[in-house]
């Protein structure tokens, strides 16, 4: 790759377009196709001249002065975009990608697919990126950009104009036809795997993309034409269709509500047009001025850049709106301990980011940095508060939260056939945790083996569960005196004998605790009849002996007081 290392100084004196928006600079001899601001001052301009060279520039004073180079690997550089602030990716016609690490500094030739032309392209990491194809294909890259996977979405006709990822599942993308005269919108929500068209227009193209977030996404072609929707792409509505034969080339999600889109002045025939909305699409201002414009970024809510096809660049600072405070945050004022809770508010129109904070041993497990958040409580009350922020702004809004108290773990014994819980209000008893209708005294009576819990219920509703309890051989409780089984002496004080009425196959003694603990298993082989049993480690209280065939099913069983 040969390029040529050039500088290009801008001239300081600033001429006004209008009240707006004003010329600060010029980034090159030829046409601007795509910006990026890593911050209102550090920016880098891409274009070319789509005969002999290809350009790429810097500017660190805000678009005043610009370094530019360029380079005859690909005569039209169409996208730029950055993977941090030293790693930048910029793509082109020849199917080819280029790749910086030093900032801008220098960019090296990393890939090339000729039978390709990119105009797009997106990274979510250094690794992971995207780039928009023509004949309707869509290329990622995991390894930074040294090899790719095409994704076809089944449109020869058309090329991938602009794409943009939420995050690493979710993203949009914008086609259209060389004359613009029929457009697409694809959606994907697998990390691009798969790519599912969300919308078509017969009569408009589409070249201009503002992804708000997963749900709000703008699209702008042919005719000024822009569609919107705010439902993650199942529905569209024409917000905006302005002057025939412009095509809108670029598009800026600046906030929720305002919203940038630029146009080509009919190929640059005429002045090229800046279209914005300050109310998320209801009405549009319709600036004219320069000749067409490819790009426009905002990197704040305050400044944003656009350049024409003579590579000159323009800058507007826009006045900083303050924000509105919501009404109120919404979610439960009173939680219990260790509970898991939602709280929202309502979109704060220019707010940027939301950052909530919580009492001090609860956690936020999710949405932090949005409208809404999930908060998992600890013991300790205090408030739930949001701080909505944009570049000169902050609200707060805080909802005191009190957090109660558990009721102690109930424990559960079992004695007389009866479950009995250790604490003194508001039970519910579960079989295999399932509620059993009606069981919500201190004691139930269980009619079947299994596993038995409870929970305990205080005045101010939290509750507490018991561990697992596992009644073991019920049919042993109903059984007063066993007449296959007998036991001397009963009570055990040191050793006892257990006789077997009669024993034709292999059997199993099994002794367990008042909890269903198993204390002991003895096999008894067949034909055996008598089976001696001394106290060992059994503590004083009840027991229970069950016979059981070669399957451990249970045949009898009889009761074993220990002294």
């Amino acid at each position: 790759m040969r390029i040529f290392c050039l500088f290009l100084f801008a001239s300081a004196v600033s001429t006004s377009l209008n009240a707006q928006w004003t010329k600060v600079g010029s980034a090159f001899p030829t046409t601007v196709r795509g910006l990026y601001f890593q911050d209102a001052d550090t920016g880098f301009a891409v274009g070319g001249d789509n005969a002999y060279a290809g350009y790429f520039s810097k500017t660190t004073d805000g678009g005043v002065t610009w370094n530019y180079m360029s380079t005859t690997e690909s005569f039209l550089l169409r996208a730029v975009d950055f993977a941090g602030n030293d790693t930048g990716f910029v793509c082109g016609s020849g199917g080819k990608l280029f790749r910086t690490t030093d900032a801008g500094s220098t960019w090296t030739l990393i890939y090339t697919n000729a039978a390709q032309y990119f105009r797009s392209v997106d990274f979510i990491s250094t690794a992971t990126g995207f780039l928009g194809g023509a004949a309707g294909t869509i290329h990622k890259t995991t390894d930074g950009g040294f090899s790719f996977i095409t994704y076809n979405l089944s449109q020869a006709t058309s090329d991938v104009i602009q794409l943009h990822m939420v995050d690493s599942l979710n993203g949009y993308a914008v086609c259209s036809t060389p004359l613009f005269d029929q457009g697409y919108v694809y959606k994907t929500t697998d990390g691009g795997a798969s790519w599912v068209q969300v919308y078509y227009d017969a009569g408009h193209g589409f070249l201009g993309l503002a992804v708000v977030n997963e749900m709000t996404v703008y699209a702008g072609g042919k005719n000024q034409m822009i569609i919107k929707s705010i439902d993650g792409g199942s529905v569209w509505d024409t917000v905006y269709t302005g002057l025939t034969g412009y095509s809108i080339r670029a598009a800026f999600p600046v906030s929720d509500n305002r919203i940038f889109m630029v146009d080509d002045g009919a190929n640059g025939i005429l002045p090229g047009q800046v279209l914005s909305t300050y109310n998320a699409g209801t009405a549009w201002q319709d600036t004219s001025f320069g000749q067409a414009f490819f790009s426009v970024y905002f990197p704040v809510t305050t400044i944003g850049y656009t350049a024409d096809l003579s590579g000159n660049v323009y800058r507007i600072e826009l006045a900083c709106p303050g924000l509105t405070s919501a009404d109120s945050i919404s979610g439960p004022v009173s939680v219990c301990a260790n509970d898991t809770a939602v709280y929202s508010v309502d979109v704060i129109a220019d707010a940027v980011t939301y950052t909530w904070n919580v009492p001090t041993d609860a956690v936020i497990t999710g949405g932090n940095g949005s409208t809404s958040v999930i908060v998992a409580f600890g013991t300790t009350s205090g408030n739930i508060s949001v701080n909505a922020f944009n570049e000169c702004d902050t609200v707060t809004i805080s909802l005191p939260v009190s957090v109660d108290s558990l009721p102690p773990i109930p424990t559960i014994t079992f004695f007389n056939d009866t479950l009995m819980a250790s604490a003194d209000s508001g039970y519910q008893w579960y079989y295999n945790d399932v509620a059993i209708s009606g069981a919500t005294n201190q004691t139930y009576d269980p009619e079947q083996n299994g596993v038995y819990s409870v929970t305990v219920t205080n005045a101010s509703g939290c509750s507490s569960i018991s561990a697992l309890f596992d009644v073991f051989g019920l049919d042993i409780f109903k059984t007063p005196q066993s007449s296959g089984l007998v036991v001397f002496p009963n009570p055990l004080i040191n050793t006892s004998a257990i006789l077997l009425t009669e024993n034709r196959a292999e059997q199993f003694l099994i002794i367990t605790d008042i909890y269903g603990k198993i204390i002991r298993e003895i096999k008894v082989q067949v034909g055996g009849r008598m089976i001696m049993i001394d106290k060992k480690d059994m503590q004083e209280g009840l027991y229970f002996l069950s016979l059981h065939n070669e399957n451990h099913q249970f045949i009898e069983g009889i009761k074993l007081l220990v002294e």
